[in-house]
């Protein structure tokens, strides 16, 4: 059975018609009159799309004071019309405020000139753009069978049409007045004549979107004494043949057959060109659809294509609607060999078509489909529900829905009334009624006998209950998310959701910081299922917490170490070999793997050479862009700048120096801020680099750190403080302790709480030791202690450093009765560590 197509991309439907939807009004060639010369290039350039220019040119030659009033006036009305044109390519606010410009340069101008004798022309404009929004509305809803939309476009139409009425009443008047003011007459008559035709095109486009009854009737009737009373030597050839064309569509929507024949023998006898010809080919097709004879239809496009040589997109999109409705036809008589051959040739023309007109042949196809599939009554259901939704009617798309699946109980049909369910309940999602789509879900569950589509929508009934513990976190709703993901994998292992189960327990295992389990569900996740590459990555990545707690807690690190190698050389052996490029994925845990050998396993060999991959394939990556031309997968950018400095930390410890200035003097030579960030990352692992290459690797800094002061104009304010803070650590580094103290007192004047600052300037201060510099530690440490809620581990951090600085001051007296109040009131004094220090502290301060 052809699936019901997601309600959930039709709203995007809109968007791609749009670019198709211009020349509403004018579209035929223009006379050769020469005071309309202005007007005719202006057309051209918008029926060419051309808006840009032609708003370039209205708006140049409005702002030159030597252009005559009624030049203005006409410029004005030519910049009007458009952002008018322009408002029927564009969506959302983008199109509303093109229609707001067209409105307000006609205000602009009246409020100016008031009086100007061509100021009915530009009343004329103003009640038109109404017209023309209600015309797009006519023809999106045709183009999308849409209800909603035929709704608005009535009642946009209906105000126009008011306002045109109330202008030819207000022109009438302002001409029987004789007040001086009014337009020649041949110029009053073009204006009636173009009025007239406007409030007749108005009026068809109202009956359009009508259902038959008096207003339709009305509407038609009085577009029709509208086109008739257009007539004379002064209308223009323009209008003759738009009065044509309109008297033709009034008989087709009238279903008047002999005025229909009458009216495209009066135009072919008068040889029309070819715009004009296609016209008519549409409206032959049209009427012959409108009865119901898609041969007939069929056989008039053929003939069209045979006088012409072609089709464009709309006559072919009329081919796929006679094609449907002859398959439709066929079927009734039970011809459904024949039926299903004629929707295949109407599948192939849609294939070939092009903006909206591919659309509207693809929503024909939908609603052919629909019918076939739902029969009538459920499809006109399924139908209105989807055009709410279209509408932004969520509410009233998901009660449709529910309708429309009751009804397919009603009839019997099971699968059908799951699949409209399923729609109900993907609307509650969007919505973000988790808990109604939970519940619906629960139903279909209960409702679908096993197979993939249950798992699915259990998977989707487990996902509402997670959004819904985020919504409110608490026990019993992570109790139900977590209970019901395990649920899922078992009842469902072997189906591929089961995997992505496990991957939704992990986050939610990893969001609660329960790294060991979440460990163990990431592991879970098979290599080959879509989520495995990342599953990787969150591997190596709750390895690099548990380590990090295991040292927190002075517990072994070793036995972490060995099963994170373990495990990690298993995925590491599945990457490609070498020299293939690794994913980014491959890269993000060679790069982590990497951080666990150098922090806490000294094993600095493989995780060069890791880390030596993960740079070719970076450099890979970069060339590859040049190449192509494109910008390089930001994801390559960052881990190049995590894998850099590791590197160089890694050759460092190693001895191999020369290799590490190497890559320092490469990217010395690139931007600015790929180095600084390099200089960053090597200021974080300075802990990890062997204290006999320190110095070594802090000189290699400082050259660094030098050429980017060279450029530091290519930094902003943060970057070049940054800088600076890589030079002092840099310094620090090298053992130039003097040069770095300085800095980093700059830095300190700069950001006077700065705690990282206070600490790293108090630790340089005492490795310095002279009686200055450690009575400046004090008073740095003093601070840090003053900026710590007292009890707290940072508190008795920055205390102990108190009474270390007032040791090595000699001042013993006032170190042992700080020691002694702080073990007294803080017993603990914050863990075993820490304790251990005061407590040597103490014995040292004690032996004086």
């Amino acid at each position: 059975m052809t699936r019901f197509p997601s309600c959930l991309r039709c709203a995007r439907l809109v968007r791609s018609l749009l670019p198709g939807i211009v020349g509403l009004v004018l579209l035929f060639p223009v006379p050769a009159r020469a005071e309309d010369r202005l007007e005719d290039y202006f057309r051209g350039l918008r029926e060419r799309r051309l808006y840009s220019v032609a708003e370039t040119q209205c708006l140049r030659r409005l702002d030159d004071p030597e252009v005559p009033l009624d030049e203005q006036v006409r410029l004005t009305i030519e910049l009007s019309r458009t952002y008018a044109g322009r408002a029927t390519t564009q969506t959302g606010a983008a199109r509303d405020e093109q229609w707001r410009r067209a409105r307000q340069v006609i205000e602009n101008f009246v409020s100016a000139h008031p009086r100007h004798r061509l100021r009915p022309w530009l009343d004329l404009q103003a009640a038109s753009i109404s017209a023309d929004q209600g015309a797009l509305l006519a023809w999106q809803a045709e183009l999308l069978q849409d209800r909603n939309l035929k709704e608005q476009a009535a009642a946009t139409l209906r105000d126009a049409l008011t306002g045109l009425a109330t202008l030819a009443e207000n022109l009438a008047s302002r001409s029987s007045a004789g007040n001086g003011e009014q337009l020649p007459r041949q110029e009053r008559q073009r204006l009636e004549a173009e009025l007239s035709m406007r409030r007749a095109q108005a009026a068809v486009d109202f009956a359009s979107v009508l259902q038959p009854g008096t207003e339709r009737t009305a509407a038609l009737e009085q577009a029709r004494r509208l086109v008739e009373s257009v007539d004379g030597p002064f209308v223009e050839p323009r209008l003759v043949w738009r009065g044509r064309l309109l008297r033709l569509k009034i008989a087709r929507l009238q279903h008047d057959q002999r005025d229909f024949e009458a009216g495209v023998s009066e135009i072919r006898s008068a040889g029309p060109g070819l715009a004009v010809q296609r016209q008519v080919a549409v409206e032959r097709a049209r009427f012959y659809l409108d009865e119901n004879q898609p041969d007939d239809a069929l056989t008039s496009l053929l003939e069209h294509r045979n006088e012409t040589g072609s089709l464009n997109d709309e006559l072919r999109c009329l081919q796929v609607e006679a094609l449907l409705q002859a398959a439709a036809v066929a079927r009734s008589k039970d011809r459904q060999e024949f039926a299903e051959e004629l929707e295949e040739n109407a599948r192939a023309l849609v294939s070939v078509l092009q903006g909206a007109w591919k659309a509207r042949a693809q929503t024909l196809l939908n609603i052919s489909g629909e019918q076939e599939d739902y029969g009538p009554e459920l499809a006109g259901l399924v139908r209105s529900a989807r055009q709410a939704y279209q509408a932004g009617q969520i509410d009233e798309a998901i009660a449709g829905f529910e309708r429309a699946a009751v009804a397919a109980v009603g009839q019997g049909r099971r699968d059908v009334a799951v699949d409209l369910a399923f729609t109900r309940a993907s609307l509650q999602m969007q919505q973000e009624d988790y808990a109604a789509a939970a519940t619906s879900l629960e139903e279909l569950v209960d409702q679908t006998d096993g197979g993939p589509r249950q798992a699915e929508m259990d998977l989707l009934r487990t996902y509402c209950l997670g959004r819904l513990y985020q919504q409110q976190p608490t026990a019993r709703r992570r109790e139900v998310y977590s209970e019901s993901l395990a649920a899922h994998r078992k009842e469902f292992a072997g189906s591929p959701t089961a995997d992505e189960a496990t991957w939704m327990l992990a986050q939610f295992e990893e969001y609660r910081q329960q790294w060991t389990r979440a460990l163990e569900l990431y592991s879970a996740i098979s290599p080959e299922h879509e989520r495995g590459p990342v599953a990787a990555v969150r591997m190596a990545a709750m390895y690099e917490k548990i380590l990090q707690r295991v040292v927190e807690v002075e517990q072994p690190v070793r036995p972490w170490l060995v099963t994170a190698r373990e495990e990690l050389d298993q995925v590491i052996g599945r990457f490609p070999h070498s020299p293939e490029r690794l994913s980014p994925e491959q890269a993000d845990v060679a790069v982590r793997f990497a951080r666990l050998l150098i922090a806490y396993g000294d094993d600095y060999a493989p995780a060069d050479r890791l880390l030596e991959r993960v740079l070719n394939s970076a450099d890979i990556e970069r060339r590859e862009a040049e190449r192509d031309e494109r910008s390089p997968d930001p994801r390559w950018l960052e881990l190049h700048g995590e894998a850099a400095p590791l590197r160089i930390v890694s050759l460092a410890a190693q001895g191999r120096l020369p290799e590490a200035a190497l890559i320092l003097n490469d990217l010395s030579a690139a931007n600015p801020q790929a180095l600084l960030q390099l200089l960053s990352g090597l200021a974080r692992l300075e802990s990890q680099i062997p204290a006999g290459q320190r110095q070594a690797l802090g000189r290699l800094q400082l050259q660094a750190a030098k050429r980017l002061s060279e450029r530091s104009h290519q930094l902003t304010d943060a970057e070049q403080t940054l800088l600076k803070r890589c030079r002092a650590n840099a310094h620090a580094l090298a053992g130039q302790l003097p040069e770095a103290i300085d800095l980093y007192e700059e830095l300190l004047a700069a950001s006077p709480r700065d705690r990282e600052l206070l600490e790293l300037l108090s630790d340089l201060l005492m490795r310095q030791s002279s009686r200055e510099s450690v009575t400046r530690a004090l008073q740095l440490w003093r601070q840090i202690e003053s900026m710590s809620r007292k009890g707290t581990q940072p508190w008795l951090e920055a205390r102990f450093h108190v009474a270390e600085t007032l040791y090595e001051l000699g001042r013993y007296e006032e170190c042992r009765k700080l020691i002694g109040v702080t073990r007294l009131v803080y017993p603990e004094l914050g863990g075993n560590e820490l304790k251990q220090r005061y407590a040597e502290l103490q014995e040292k301060v004690t032996a004086k």
